[in-house]
């Protein structure tokens, strides 16, 4: 996978998501580099924990504002965010458990699902919340 940029095209309009998009964007980028330099299973399994880790502080920000304005594509929204929560979790145990280590197709998975998800996802939440005055 090559690294992912930030671009402005991926901004939803609300300066905290866009904030937390560039920290996944960032932590999915050092996986992949960590991958490319042959690091070893403890290093990626570190890198994927972390980034499990910050999706649910990420997603529980998400959550919580749809909650607070009343998002109209809470459940939707809610399903896609535990479906990806679950792969990586996925991801992460079989890293515990030393029956993997992250493949380029995981890599790209990761980043073009965050991608997708920002552009398509997210970007109707952004609209959303600026309509109810939040930035």
């Amino acid at each position: 996978m090559s690294q992912i940029t930030w671009d402005s095209s991926y901004s939803v309009g609300i300066q905290k998501i866009d904030e937390q998009h560039k920290k996944l964007i960032n932590l999915i980028n050092h996986l992949d580099a960590a991958v490319g330099k042959g690091q070893g299973s403890a290093m990626q399994g570190d890198l994927i924990m972390e980034l499990a880790e910050y999706l649910m502080d990420h997603f529980g920000m998400e959550e919580a504002l749809m909650d607070k304005y009343g998002y109209p594509q809470y459940d939707a929204h809610l399903q896609i965010h535990h479906s990806f929560t679950r792969k990586v979790k996925e991801f992460r145990d079989d890293i515990a458990a030393g029956s993997l280590s992250v493949s380029e197709e995981a890599l790209v998975f990761l980043g073009d699902w965050l991608i997708n998800h920002i552009q398509a996802t997210d970007k109707l939440l952004g609209d959303y919340l600026r309509e109810q005055g939040e930035v």
